[in-house]
């Protein structure tokens, strides 16, 4: 008897946890144990969905989960209840055998394995590769992610959508989920600015007529330069919204557009609604209008390169306490 209590209570105290992780588009659920690795996890994943792992990355509160990460489920932070989330992989295009060109999210987690300046070179899908090879084309990704996906999910962006002060954009979906879970679940340092749906504008983005998934999946040399990789475009130039142009987010219309066409209106009405803008703030020093003098408080920036960023993120104003 006594050695039978002994063994139910051995097998309950070590048996890991069940639980339940959502995903979202494709809409499923997959059942873990709190035990199992996040390998095992991929793999459930893939199961689940019939997707091959290569072709999507899987992100949890915006962290894309490593494929050679052998961690429990429980030790790295999921809990049951959590939203997994699906984004596709760019493939093809690197030049070296079939190594990807990675996202921006991607290249943060990448490890150097080179010893600094010492060799440069990355560890990628168990090789590594000179770090040059990616420094091009990293550039043009990172510029194309900051467009076309949500900032804190890695998700394709899709109505509704707000910017930040910063320039970036997010699905409010996710990112009213991630400010209502901040309190268990910390904001990266990236999003430390963003303390309630105050610090938000809503935006509208406009499709852009010349995209072509296909030809965006595909690649190619003049894939960019035509446009076709990019889902959203200026409603009035026409100008693809891929980074390649600099782009604002009229604060009084939530329009996007390009600043070719606010240069056709001196920056002084929004080129979509006609409503007038309110004057440049001199004290901006120009930044956030692309080097060419103050622009308007009306105007937000868009897909910031890094170094501006900082710049924009050191004049918001401090925070004051809980919100």
């Amino acid at each position: 008897g006594c050695s039978g209590v002994w063994r139910r209570r051995r097998s309950t105290s070590t048996r890991p946890a069940a639980m339940q992780l959502v995903l979202a588009h494709p809409a499923a659920v997959v059942d873990v144990d709190a035990g199992d690795s996040v390998s095992h996890l991929l793999a459930a994943v893939e199961a689940r969905i019939g997707i091959p792992r290569q072709l999507y990355t899987v992100r949890h509160n915006g962290r894309i989960l490593a494929e050679a990460d052998w961690r429990t489920v429980a030790a790295a932070g999921l809990q049951g209840g959590d939203t997994l989330r699906i984004a596709p992989r760019l493939l093809g295009g690197g030049g070296d055998g079939g190594v990807y060109p990675p996202t921006a999210t991607e290249l943060g987690w990448m490890n150097d394995i080179g010893g600094g300046t010492k060799r440069q070179a990355w560890a990628v899908l168990g090789g590594s590769v000179r770090r040059t090879q990616f420094e091009k084309i990293a550039d043009s990704v990172k510029r194309l992610d900051a467009c076309t996906t949500c900032a804190i999910s890695g998700e394709p962006l899709r109505a509704p959508v707000v910017c930040c002060e910063l320039g970036m954009l997010y699905n409010k979906e996710s990112v009213l989920e991630a400010l209502l879970n901040k309190g268990t679940r910390p904001l990266d340092e990236r999003f430390s600015h963003l303390r309630s749906l105050k610090d938000l504008v809503t935006v509208t983005l406009h499709t852009n007529p010349e995209y072509s998934a296909a030809a965006a999946a595909a690649g190619g040399a003049d894939t960019s330069t035509r446009g076709l990789d990019a889902p959203f475009c200026c409603p009035v130039t026409k100008l693809p919204f891929n980074g390649r142009h600099p782009f604002f987010a009229v604060r009084t219309s939530g329009h996007v557009v390009s600043e070719r066409a606010l240069t056709m209106l001196d920056f002084k009405t929004c080129p979509v609604t006609d409503a007038a803008l309110a004057p440049p703030d001199v004290t901006t020093d120009g930044a956030g209008s692309s080097g060419r003098g103050p622009a308007s408080p009306d105007l937000i920036r868009l897909a910031l390169p890094d170094d501006e960023m900082e710049q924009v993120r050191s004049r918001l104003p401090p925070a004051a306490g809980p919100p």
